[in-house]
């Protein structure tokens, strides 16, 4: 098992955070450029494959935006 990491500086989460947001964001991209691909050739099941990994990276993004907001509100009390 490997060792406990320690807790990350500011600057770091906020490093890791925009990381994360910038891959899920890429990730959105990727699968809305295979549906405009997919639909040229009709592959309609693959369609909804790719409109289902969209959403869930939409969603994904959604929680990287709402998460530092929250921490903050916490912070401030």
């Amino acid at each position: 098992m490997a060792p406990p990491q320690p807790p990350m500086d500011a600057q770091a989460r906020h490093a890791a955070w925009l990381h994360d947001l910038r891959n899920a964001a890429n990730g959105v991209g990727i699968a809305l450029e295979m549906i405009e691909l997919l639909l040229q050739h009709d592959d309609r099941p693959a369609v909804v494959r790719s409109l289902a990994r969209a959403q869930r990276g939409c969603a994904h993004l959604l929680a990287l935006v709402r998460a530092p907001i929250e921490d903050e509100s916490d912070a401030s009390l």
